[in-house]
């Protein structure tokens, strides 16, 4: 198995603009509060999944490689993969990737 650092299990806390917008601040706040404790509740169960399920493939004899984060980080910096995530980002998902990104930057990791 390659760890290609994908989503393995997915979450998702959603709510749409319209209707979060149409609620009084107060309860905007808590909902955000909210989804911040969820998150910080959820990442380490999810990782410990993630280790859990690796080491039982592992000792049933599959190989495990993973990457060093530079190695993404390079394949990242390609103008090729950049303009893909500008492609889909932009023109595709109208700006949903950087709305994630930025929303993963404000929890803790």
């Amino acid at each position: 198995m390659t760890c290609t650092n994908h989503i393995l299990y997915c979450n998702q806390i959603c709510m749409s603009k319209e209707a979060r917008e149409s609620l009084d601040p107060a309860y905007q706040e808590a909902i955000d509060q909210a989804v911040i404790e969820a998150i910080e509740y959820m990442r380490p169960q999810l990782d410990q999944i993630d280790r859990d399920n690796k080491k039982i493939l592992e000792d049933g004899g599959m190989a495990i490689f993973e990457y060093d984060n530079s190695f993404f980080d390079e394949i990242l910096a390609l103008t090729a993969v950049q303009n893909v995530y500008y492609e889909i980002n932009n023109k595709q998902i109208n700006g949903l990737g950087t709305l994630l990104i930025a929303g993963t930057e404000k929890t803790p990791t």
